[in-house]
């Protein structure tokens, strides 16, 4: 049996990227830049050692929230597990599913909380603090010292690949609007392709990155990993090539504009039931 993800991939190497310890204890954020990928953290020496970071893949709208520190819960492979963030005790509560990366130090767990929307990006970027909740056990709360100037940075992150890939500058611009998704993404590529992108594989995931014309239709298309099988970049293509998949970007006037989105699919087997 074969199950369909699409999920954000959070990065372990966050915790390797991080500041240096001195810089942590002086509440630096971190901006790191990579094809296809923007990564913002913070690294906190005192009084109780901690990571937060936020991770995404420009254009997929969706973001992930990493935390590494000691006494978080190891969750012995039982994920994802539901979970929730807030920002404040009688704030809006932002719902997502938690997922582990490796942290090679005794004793700290690195947790993700994943299905982020913009939403949260946004109320990450006003807030002081966040607190998550997994299952009835609540972790923080969490200080964000200078978040708003944090998130600019990473929101500039985006933005800047997502032009180099075709998007117009003009939706990014104060008053304009990005192209998001106007079909959900997990129904872009139907299953019967996605297992024939898959193959004979236990475990396949592959990203990819569109463009889209100003009425919001496929118009390019590539997968993002030059060492993906070339036969899996053809077969999602052809699924998303000439689809009005779209919102359209808008510029400052309300005019719309050329856009860009990626997406991801990974698939895993599962032992057949008997």
């Amino acid at each position: 049996m074969w199950g369909k993800f699409y999920l954000p991939m959070a990065a372990a190497c966050l915790f390797a990227a991080a500041p240096a310890a001195a810089q942590g204890a002086a509440r630096d954020w971190s901006l790191q830049i990579d094809p296809a990928m923007c990564t913002l953290n913070r690294t906190v020496t005192e009084p109780t050692p901690h990571m937060i970071g936020l991770w995404t893949r420009p254009g997929s709208d969706y973001f992930t929230l990493v935390i590494a520190e000691r006494g978080l819960p190891d969750l012995g492979g039982r994920y994802p597990v539901p979970a929730t963030v807030q920002f404040a005790a009688d704030g809006p509560v932002h719902k997502g599913y938690v997922g582990v990366f490796p942290v090679h130090a005794q004793g700290i767990h690195g947790v993700t909380v994943t299905g982020m929307r913009p939403a949260f990006l946004e109320a990450f970027a006003g807030a002081s603090a966040l607190t998550v909740t997994i299952g009835s056990k609540s972790f923080g709360p969490y200080l964000l010292p200078s978040a708003g100037p944090a998130v600019r940075a990473f929101k500039g992150c985006v933005a800047d690949q997502l032009i180099e890939w075709g998007a117009d500058p003009a939706q990014f611009a104060k008053g304009g609007a990005p192209a998001v998704a106007l079909v959900p993404i997990d129904d872009w590529i139907p299953n019967r392709q996605l297992i024939f992108m898959a193959g004979n594989a236990h475990f396949f995931h592959a990203a990819f990155r569109v463009t889209a014309t100003p009425e919001g239709v496929v118009d390019g298309c590539q997968i993002i990993d030059p060492e993906t099988d070339k036969r899996a970049e053809k077969i999602g293509c052809d699924a998303v090539m000439n689809r009005k998949l779209l919102t359209p970007g808008r510029d400052p006037q309300g005019q719309p504009v050329r856009g860009a989105a990626t997406f991801e699919v990974e698939l895993q087997r599962r032992p057949a039931m008997r």
